[in-house]
């Protein structure tokens, strides 16, 4: 039995891996599980739980779901929002689990489960399961057929209990009952109605200009604009967030962080973007924790002098809620800083592609470990199933020139190299990491094939491409993109100088030379030597590519000069 689980202990394995983390727990059954979750609850075991809940005709404000979300409040600082008539169920897919969700299905048999006027009802798995019946409040934001359609006709019906409810709020909020008038303003903006938020907005800061919830919403309104109503304005907008931030609110200081980041809706200015990001996140917004480690990740607007301590709780934070993206930058920045050992980082790439097993990239990064051997040995089936994964779902031109090497490298079919190649050249876009590489292999491939022209265009495509955004994400790329370029600068003016008669192409090879590509060096040596007879710069530039490594450079400058130099 797993009875000395604490509620906080049971929730803090959010994936509930109860036969991997528990001691001696190779015995445990579907029924402990059920019985620590029903403890988690306050109740004594699984058949308590459910004879509580089938005595409850309208499952409005259940002890369990207070209880719920108080576990959440309390040991995990996370706040739903939820009111006295929504039903409390995590949105957060870490817990909504096969064996968690099977045992709230099974306690919900044959039960009403009331959706209010307030209520802003996320269509959970838990909604799949036929037989329960859903009461919905007349003026639900959930509608009768929203869940009809989800969980299938006949289940939803109408119902009118709330109308008291919702009539004496309206009450309230006409005799300028501040938090009355929030709560018709939230509802409205749960049904994406900006236009008629905006009206109660507005009303409520005439009453209390310093509620920092409204400001936060009506700048988000000022953000998006509202048809027929509010026209865009990033002034206002900016200066509302400001204000809610400056009052304590956590979500406008999320907004502002991200809109002065990448985002710029604001304006680019990365210094203020983690402070307020890091602002954020003290006041609990863990949405701004995925944006601080990428900040931290690419190095944009990071202070000099931040605390390591600092770097380590956030990551540590980053970890423990278990969201993939945030743990596939937290490992990225392990990487690129040689911080870790592989053992370690492939755990984190198997957790992204476990909580989320098609987010886009996961799947890319676990393969690339076992291409690579990174932590493991190389298990090349693996990654070839990692990375089609990734090809299908999201027709990742990374994967598919991964796929591509291990076709040419691994498995010697040129076939299906050069098909995966051409795949992968069709799906390029400026977040593609191995564009320019793509783009210059396939002209490579076409000079060897005698068609000239389509390898002129690939190369001229490769020099030209615009890889900002790869490089600035992706800072590890820039020496190797700066080598691509070079190369195809070289196979350019080789095709120019020996097959087109177009000699002046000879200035891309000493371009590509003095930028220091090696066999640009050797073959621009070649071309004074053998075509202009200059032996004195022939040389230096042989010696240049031989003292680098070049086989064919050390060959030819043992044939050409040894025995001259010797005499």
């Amino acid at each position: 039995m797993l009875t000395h689980f604490s509620h906080k202990a049971l929730c803090s394995y959010l994936r509930f891996d109860i036969l991997k983390d528990c001691a001696g727990s190779s015995g445990v059954t579907h029924t402990d599980i059920r019985n620590a979750v029903a403890h988690a609850f306050g109740f004594k075991n699984d058949k308590t739980i459910k004879k509580h809940l089938k005595s409850t005709p309208i499952l409005v404000k259940p002890e369990v779901c207070q209880h719920f979300a108080t576990i959440m409040h309390d040991d995990f600082n996370i706040d739903y929002n939820r009111t006295p008539f929504t039903f409390c169920w995590p949105d957060n897919i870490v817990f909504c689990t096969e064996e968690i969700g099977l045992f709230w299905r099974h306690c919900f048999n044959n039960l009403d489960v009331r959706i209010g006027s307030d209520a802003y009802m996320m269509m959970t798995p838990i909604m799949q399961y036929k037989k329960g019946r859903w009461v919905v409040a007349p003026d639900s934001p959930i509608t009768v057929a929203q869940i009809n359609s989800v969980i299938g006709n006949g289940i939803a019906i109408l119902d009118n209990s709330h109308t008291d409810i919702v009539r004496k709020r309206n009450e309230s909020a006409d005799n300028g009952d501040v938090e009355a008038l929030y709560s018709i303003a939230q509802c409205y903006l749960k049904d994406r109605d900006n236009a008629s938020a905006f009206k109660v907005l507005e009303k409520l800061l005439s009453l209390n200009d310093q509620h920092e919830g409204a400001l936060t919403d009506l700048a988000m309104i000022y953000l998006e604009g509202a048809k027929d109503c509010v026209e865009i304005d990033l002034e206002k907008s900016e200066r509302l967030y400001l204000q809610a931030a400056e009052l304590g609110s956590a979500q406008a200081a999320h907004v502002l962080g991200f809109s002065y980041d990448l985002n710029g809706q604001f304006r680019r200015d990365f210094d203020q973007a983690f402070v307020f990001h890091k602002l954020a996140v003290e006041r609990g917004n863990h949405a701004s924790i995925n944006c601080l480690v990428a900040m931290i990740l690419y190095d944009r607007g990071v202070p000099k002098d931040l605390e390591p301590d600092y770097l380590k709780n956030l990551f540590s934070l980053g970890l423990e809620l278990q969201d993939p993206d945030t743990i596939q930058r937290i490992a990225d920045y392990y990487e690129r800083n040689d911080k870790f050992d592989y053992d370690f980082l492939l755990n984190l790439r198997e957790l992204c592609v476990e909580l989320e097993p098609v987010t886009k990239r996961t799947n890319f990064e676990l393969a690339r470990y076992y291409q690579a051997g990174f932590g493991c040995k190389k298990n090349i089936p693996l990654a070839i199933k990692h990375y089609e994964i990734e090809v299908e779902k999201f027709k990742c031109a990374d994967s598919m020139f991964n796929l591509a090497i291990i076709y040419r490298d691994e498995l010697k079919d040129t076939d299906s190299y050069r098909d995966c190649l051409n795949k992968a050249y069709d799906a390029i876009d400026n977040n593609t990491m191995y564009a320019i590489s793509i783009i210059y292999l396939l002209g490579l491939h076409a000079r060897l094939d005698r068609n000239f022209d389509l390898a002129v265009s690939r190369f001229l495509q490769a020099i030209n491409f615009n890889s900002i955004a790869i490089e600035y994400h992706h800072p590890d790329f820039q020496d190797v993109t700066a080598n691509i370029r070079n190369m195809a600068k070289l196979h350019l003016g080789l095709i120019g100088y020996y097959h087109l008669n177009q000699t002046e192409s000879a200035d891309l090879i000493c371009n590509a030379a003095v930028a220091g590509c090696t066999p640009a060096k050797f073959e621009w040596a070649m071309i004074l030597i053998e075509d202009h007879g200059n032996l004195v710069l022939g040389e230096m530039w042989l010696r240049q590519a031989k003292d680098e490594g070049y086989e064919e450079a050390t060959r030819q400058y043992d044939s050409l000069f040894t025995s001259l130099l010797n005499n």
